[in-house]
């Protein structure tokens, strides 16, 4: 009986995840055609555990000559082409055998199929995180088709039409995740490619320049990519496959060189190509954002959720490149917005709505704990809310609960999550508990602990043992200065310590920790005694960034009434006075803020807060600062001010 389906692979170094790649399509594939590029490590031996088709080929830095070798040893009727970083859903195996047994063949041309690839980005794979690209992985095995093209190859027939029509099964790529691209060194590798590729004609190319303007980008040559990508787009359509890849690329790039008026005109011409597309409202999002204009970006981040709510209804797709344009980014970009406009219960509604989609997000968990705690929030009713995220709780998931109380201070909760703990926690934080808990007695100190400075000095004071400090990985120095000055202030007073950058900086951190964790008496003690402007400085810009504004403002009014406040805190005060309905001391202080420090977003706060003569005054003295930046959201403001 014929072969149905080949699997043609060209692998190097991939024995960490060629398995998973081959055990998902046992069942689909006929035979598996492994070709290796020069492997130093297991992937052959793991290889030979599935299919006696191994071959060496010498790699000559052209993929299509790989791709080409595999094609010449498959004998089935359709090839499918994968990576070993990719893999697919054994769900779909019956689904796709049936319509491909269904497919009539046509000797006019060549048949090819379309799936989508899924492409995790970031640190590590991440569900909210994907990319989505289409790609022609699945073909007639017929001669006379082959791959062209050193890199980004491209399937060719010198013979026949290929025609290229769409299935819905999906490959999932984790190989743009970061610690995959850092360790395979995708990126010199791909740019020293298509370097070698690289001709005047080749530069006329429209597809080429996009493809070498991603890997600048990736090379972190954001001036080149930006050049390149606008050469493509100038001889690019919207039927192009890579348009919509290149439009995202090209604005985002101006956005991260700072080209705001570029980046915003492309955007409106996005959304007038794409107007039910979540990408184009989320990116706008990011734009107001950057300008401080909150509520502006806040309607456009909700735009971007509705737009992606009427599609789901609908059964369509709602973005172009990233689903996260319509979930996870504009949640992430609402929560923020709201928390730093103390609109703390739209905050957490957001983001429990992104804690939903991402349950591994533990920065937000916090983020949402400490809003909660701020509104004194009952504990059961805390514990009832993250019951309904976690609704069959993890042992990580409870230890991530355990160390979020922790963090924020909470010590019934933390007591309540200690003890649902099944795996134990790093010294450090077992440290942290004991203090938050108020032992009396002193934590064992064992000579293999790793200990954060704030947590060691902290048991270092109360336990009056400075062996503790010993067991510090980092700023043990400022952690022994502090520790000095605090014996000498007990002997002496009345002689205030000067203290380096670094030890004033680890005060504040420490003073915001014995805070939350109620120890009152040394808190006020040191920060009397010991504290410099700039450790008060330092410590009420945390406390106004996690959102204690009442203890954050009382220590500026101490700064104000010093003459001591720094630019950031003035910012700050400034934008507390906007959101508390007090215009005039808000407009006052962002406006000396702005003398010293050039800030781009205030004239966000000045355009939504204050009046219309006030406005028109800043906004001639912000022009003159950044003459670029003559967005017509600035210079013909939408709002009747």
């Amino acid at each position: 009986m014929e072969n149905l389906i080949s699997l043609c692979m060209i692998v190097k170094d991939e024995e960490e995840v060629i398995s998973r790649c081959l055990d998902s399509v046992q069942g689909l594939v006929d035979e598996i055609i492994i070709i290796d590029t020069g492997s130093v490590d297991n992937t052959k031996t793991v290889a030979r555990r599935y299919t006696n088709h191994v071959y060496d080929f010498e790699w000559i830095n052209d993929f299509s000559a790989a791709r080409n070798e595999s094609l010449r040893n498959a004998t089935g009727k359709w090839i499918l082409v994968l990576d070993a970083d990719e893999y697919m859903n054994s769900s779909d195996i019956e689904g796709l055998i049936t319509d491909l047994r269904a497919t009539p063949t046509d000797k006019d041309s060549l048949k090819s199929f379309m799936l989508p690839i899924h492409n995790f980005t970031g640190q590590t794979v991440d569900p909210s995180r994907v990319m989505i690209s289409q790609g022609a992985r699945i073909f007639e095995n017929q001669k006379g088709i082959y791959y062209s093209n050193p890199i980004h190859e491209q399937l060719t027939s010198d013979h026949r039409k290929i025609t290229f029509n769409n299935l819905p099964y999906p490959i999932f790529h984790d190989g743009y995740t970061e610690i995959r691209v850092e360790n395979h060194n995708k990126t010199e590798r791909n740019l020293s490619i298509l370097e070698s590729m690289k001709t005047e004609e080749k530069l006329r190319d429209p597809y080429f320049c996009f493809i070498l303007g991603n890997a600048c980008t990736s090379d972190n040559q954001l001036e080149r990519a930006i050049q390149l990508y606008r050469t493509s787009i100038a001889s690019s359509a919207p039927s192009h496959s890579w348009y919509v890849h290149l439009l995202d690329s090209l604005i985002s790039t101006e956005i991260k060189l700072n080209n705001y008026v570029e980046a915003y005109h492309l955007i409106l011409q996005a959304m007038t190509e794409y107007p039910e597309i979540s990408d184009y409202y989320c990116h706008l999002g990011i734009l107001y954002e950057q300008f401080g204009m909150f509520q502006q970006a806040i309607h456009n981040f909700e735009q971007a959720l509705t737009l992606a709510e009427m599609a789901v209804r609908q059964n369509r797709p709602y973005w172009n490149v990233q689903p996260s344009y319509g979930s996870s980014v504009p949640l992430q970009m609402l929560f923020n917005l709201h928390v730093q406009l103390g609109n703390k219960t739209d905050a957490v509604r957001y983001g429990v709505q992104l804690l939903q989609i991402q349950p591994k997000n533990y920065t937000i968990l916090q983020q949402i704990w400490e809003l909660l705690i701020q509104a004194e929030q009952d504990e059961e009713a805390i514990i009832r809310l993250f019951q309904m995220v976690y609704p069959n709780p993890t042992a990580i998931e409870y230890a991530a609960l355990f160390l979020v109380a922790l963090r924020t201070g909470s010590r019934s909760l933390s007591s309540y999550y200690h003890k649902k703990l099944v795996i134990d926690v790093s010294p450090n934080d077992a440290l942290a508990y004991h203090l938050l808990q108020h032992e009396e007695k002193p934590f064992k100190l064992t000579i293999e602990m790793k200990l954060d400075a704030s947590i060691a000095l902290m048991a270092a004071v109360l336990y009056n043992d400075p062996q503790y400090l010993t067991a510090i990985t980092e700023y043990r120095e400022s952690a022994l200065e502090l520790w000095s000055h605090h014996n000498a202030l007990l002997a002496s007073p009345d002689i205030p310590p000067q203290l380096t950058d670094a030890a004033s900086e680890l005060l504040a951190k420490t003073l915001f920790i014995l805070l939350r964790y109620s120890y009152n008496d040394i808190y006020f003690h040191w920060l009397q005694s010991m504290a410099t402007a700039d450790t008060i400085n330092i410590l009420a810009n945390l406390m106004y960034e996690y959102g204690y504004y009442e203890p954050a403002v009382e220590l500026y009014a101490i700064l104000l009434d010093n003459e001591a406040l720094s630019n950031k805190s003035m910012v700050n005060i400034g934008q507390w006075h906007f959101i508390s309905n007090n215009s005039d001391d808000g407009y006052l202080f962002v406006n000396t803020a702005f003398d010293h420090e050039e800030d781009l977003s205030i004239i966000g706060w000045v355009f939504n807060y204050c009046s219309k003569n006030q406005y028109e005054q800043f906004l001639k003295r912000y022009l003159e600062t950044f003459p670029n930046f003559n967005l017509p959201f600035l210079i013909q403001p939408a709002k009747n001010l």
